[in-house]
């Protein structure tokens, strides 16, 4: 959920949206004992279409084993997995072995590992030739997942994965996937490829996981909670469930669980929150007892370091926790607790900031 409480100085109760770029994981298997394909001009034609650092983050695994696919969708946390390279008619995915070659992957193996990873992966592109069995495996899994009916050719691989990537923007609702779907078919037509824009398929997952994935794309947009917006957005999302072939019953079940989340991580935001101002009226920089004592309140509260970062680069770049009487109360702060020195370098501070501090020269002077 990409929003983050940023009223911590301002004493307004505003949620503001953090523009998350999509991330995209590219995966590229060529085996030695394989034909060769163009995967790197698959790979340039997306990098051309998402040079938008703001809205997509691309990353490429190249010569990929089963064990670096595993550590690749754990370490980035993609929301579109991309495999490019080769299938094999009886429904495998070709990664490679320690070797370097051919290491055929059954379906029901991607599957489960999909299974492990659908909280925040939302679209799989299996780019490679005979991949339909895959995609149906994982869409069990995956609200959305592109696969190929039969072999595909190099040079349409590549127009579809331009069309699609076209399309994309960071909306990746429903209406949107199916969109840039088609537009990659239309790249293979507009290629001169006779027949090969019918062999991509778009397959859906369960409607209930898709229909949570659009609910999740909702709240990530609200900008103030309060009853107006929020009642208007349940309202369309009924609609967008009803089209979709759920019961009312369904829809509000999963936007009740969602927005009741969102609440949940708006709490624990403002928790984090709190617990930075307290830190930041003692001590600016942070020392690292406390940074790390701070990072371990973050991990019990499950939040993410760009939530957190965003929380403190919103509260630091306030000019009240830069002026001469913060630091000022700082030196209070520290001389209490007798730590003479920080006390001495904040009263200095503040007098460096305001020249006329009296006060802070005579509290320095008394902790000399």
């Amino acid at each position: 959920v990409a929003l983050v409480w940023v009223s911590a100085h301002t004493g307004s109760n505003l949620w503001a949206q953090i523009p998350r770029p999509i991330k995209i994981l590219f995966l590229a298997p060529d085996p030695s004992d394989a034909a060769r394909l163009r995967l790197g001009k698959e790979l340039h034609e997306v990098q051309d279409r998402l040079d938008d650092k703001d809205k997509f983050e691309l990353k490429d695994r190249w010569a990929v084993r089963p064990k670096d696919v595993l550590r690749a969708i754990v370490d980035t946390s993609p929301q579109i997995v991309h495999f490019s390279g080769h299938g094999i008619e009886t429904g495998e995915l070709c990664l490679e072995d320690e070797q370097g070659k051919t290491h055929p992957v059954q379906p029901e193996a991607l599957a489960a590992l999909f299974k492990l990873v659908a909280q925040h992966v939302k679209c799989v592109v299996i780019n490679t030739c005979y991949s339909e069995v895959q995609a149906k495996a994982i869409a069990e899994h995956i609200p959305f997942v592109i696969g190929m009916k039969r072999a595909i050719p190099d040079k349409a691989a590549i127009e579809f994965a331009t069309g699609f990537y076209t399309a994309l923007e960071t909306d990746q609702s429903i209406e949107n996937i199916e969109r840039a779907f088609e537009l990659g078919r239309v790249a293979i037509q507009l290629g001169g490829i006779p027949e090969e824009h019918l062999n991509p398929i778009l397959i859906f997952g369960d409607p209930r996981r898709r229909f949570r994935s659009e609910v999740e794309q909702v709240i990530s947009r609200l900008q103030k909670a309060n009853a107006t917006t929020t009642n208007i957005f349940r309202k369309a999302l009924q609609e967008k469930g009803k089209r979709m072939g759920l019961s009312v019953e369904e829809t509000e079940n999963i936007t009740d669980e969602v927005f009741n989340l969102a609440k949940k991580v708006q709490q624990k935001l403002q928790q984090y929150e709190q617990a930075f101002i307290e830190a930041i009226r003692v001590e600016l920089p942070i020392d690292q007892g406390t940074r790390e004592a701070l990072r371990f309140y973050q991990s019990e509260l499950g939040l993410d370091d760009k939530d957190v970062s965003s929380i403190e680069n919103e509260i630091i770049s306030n000019p009240r926790w830069q002026s001469a009487e913060t630091f000022f109360d700082r030196g209070l702060a520290q001389g209490d607790m007798k730590e003479y020195q920080k006390a001495i370098s904040y009263y200095t501070k503040a007098i460096e900031l305001n020249p006329r501090y009296s006060g802070a020269y005579l509290e320095r002077g008394l902790v000399y």
